[in-house]
């Protein structure tokens, strides 16, 4: 019988047995699902009493700090407390704080003595959403480090959401969600950890101790969520046709028109689908990513999104994409004897296989 593989649920059990039982000085918890990120982070601010926190929890954001300030932080001895609680997140970022910053770790480097002798009455946590390369010294230092506390919380794949759906439920809730309930849940929230635990939560509420179900699901959140053409999108960009076409089937009975629906989606497709063409236009030509932010008149957010949106599709499969928008964009208009919905669905389909 094939193991069971491991979620971030498993690694949040193993981080708070770990914390709970004082087992490291030093704490770095990294990976894409911030979700866990953040639930720790609740965890670390409760091992604090609140009228103590003003002089002995610091939190310090990377692009705000510097090395030598959270250091001499993570030195500080508590004041009427048994310890201090150091917690960075965006760790790396404190090394463009630094004007001396090099290709192997910058001032990071400068933690190399503190991992190796943490003070015994501080407890402090890096966070990064992606680990820094075991090749520098820090990053070494950081993976090996008996003192050192790792926790990788890696994004749970589709086919697992429906078994962290139930684990979570179980873990923090300490009730039972069926697992098809589970399924269909997935399938009206999407893959967003915070807000399956929060629908999670109301279901559970509701229920008041029974086990959720099917229908709980179907009456409770299918009718009640509202979903946009941002979760649109991620469906289809990820190629879940069963998910986007869930998906659609709401937006449509939500809108105010068929039509007027989907020439709302066209507009937004055909802009998401014409950056994502100049960006790898211009990759292809062989600009840097500041080149393109510049060029595209995108830097932070946005252009995050654009660089992972770029990175599931091909030069090569461009035209393709435009020529099923053209083709959805006629048979709106009035040339094709399908309705609206068939329309819609047929485009998702074709996206789906691009």
């Amino acid at each position: 019988m094939q193991n069971k593989k491991k979620t971030g649920i498993d690694t949040y059990q193993e981080f708070l047995k770990d914390i709970r039982g004082g087992m490291h000085p030093i704490y770095y918890l990294t990976g894409e699902e911030v979700f866990f990120h953040d639930r720790a982070l609740d965890e670390i601010n409760g091992l604090m009493p609140a009228d103590l926190k003003d002089f002995n929890f610091n939190l310090v954001h990377g692009q705000d700090g510097k090395v030598d300030q959270v250091i001499g932080l993570c030195r500080s001895y508590p004041m009427m407390a048994e310890r201090r609680i150091v917690v960075v997140r965006d760790f790396q970022l404190l090394a463009k704080g630094s004007a001396s910053a090099n290709e192997d770790g910058g001032n990071l480097n400068d933690f190399l003595p503190y991992l190796e002798r943490p003070n015994p009455t501080s407890l402090v946590v890096f966070i990064d959403e992606k680990a820094i390369a075991k090749t520098t010294k820090i990053g070494k230092a950081l993976a090996s480090s008996p003192n050192v506390g790792n926790f990788d919380f890696s994004v749970t794949p589709d086919y697992l959401l429906a078994d962290w759906v139930v684990d979570w439920a179980k873990m923090r809730f300490q009730s039972r969600i069926e697992p098809h309930a589970a399924q269909l849940l997935v399938q009206f929230v999407g893959g967003d950890l915070l807000l399956l635990s929060n629908e999670i939560q109301k279901l559970i509420t509701a229920k008041k101790g029974e086990d959720v179900t099917e229908k709980d699901v179907r009456d409770l959140v299918g009718f009640a969520k509202e979903f946009t053409v941002f979760e649109l999108k991620d469906a289809i960009i990820q190629r879940r046709t069963h998910d986007a076409l869930v998906i659609a089937e709401h937006m449509m009975s939500q809108g105010d028109g068929a039509v007027g629906e989907m020439l709302k989606m066209l507009g937004f497709f055909s802009s998401m689908y014409l950056n994502v063409w100049q960006y790898l236009r211009m990759q292809a030509k062989g600009l840097s990513p500041d080149q393109i932010s510049s060029s595209l008149g995108m830097n932070g957010y946005r252009l995050t999104m654009l660089q992972k949106e770029a990175r599931l599709y091909s030069l090569n499969s461009m035209p393709a994409v435009f020529e099923i928008l053209y083709d959805t964009d006629r048979a709106v208009k009035g040339f094709s004897t399908l309705d609206e919905r068939s329309i819609l669905f047929f485009m998702i389909q074709r996206l789906c296989t691009v």
